[in-house]
């Protein structure tokens, strides 16, 4: 249920901002940053190869409102997945803005290397690569946190 889901990632946002230093270190060394990329990762292979990168700037969405233009219509094929990923990006953003600063480094450390490096570096290197670059291109316009952004 999507009421769950939002609530669930609420509840995580607040430990994760909770101004106290030593829950932040516990919280920081815990798997949640490598949770939080892994599925950041899915969503992003979850993308249909034949999605037409031109549709990719059209979505709007953030990861606490339905959005059932986007998530419910088909707008294009494979809508209802790249929605999903831009979702769960903007979640992640807003995590790592949120955050206490040990929390929050340690998340974005962690999509850094795990994800952006891992996963979309060499995704560049595949015959979609029009379609990986249209993803970059809007995920970066979309992350307006600094840690994600450096």
């Amino acid at each position: 249920d999507n009421t769950v889901r939002i609530r669930a990632c609420e509840g995580i946002m607040v430990l994760a901002s909770l101004d106290d230093p030593s829950f932040a270190r516990t919280m920081a060394k815990s798997d949640l940053a490598r949770v939080v990329t892994n599925r950041l990762e899915c969503l992003f292979n979850f993308i249909p190869a034949h999605v037409d990168p031109a549709e990719i700037d059209e979505i709007e969405v953030t990861w606490g409102l339905d959005s059932p233009l986007w998530t419910n219509e088909k707008k294009f094929p494979g809508c209802r997945q790249v929605a999903a990923y831009f979702m769960w990006l903007d979640y992640c953003d807003q995590l790592v803005k949120e955050a206490h600063p040990d929390v929050a480094q340690e998340v974005a450390r962690t999509i850094r290397l795990l994800f952006f490096e891992k996963v979309v570096t060499p995704a560049l290197g595949e015959h979609h690569v029009v379609l990986i670059t249209a993803l970059i291109t809007e995920t970066l316009k979309k992350i307006t946190s600094v840690l994600l952004n450096t």
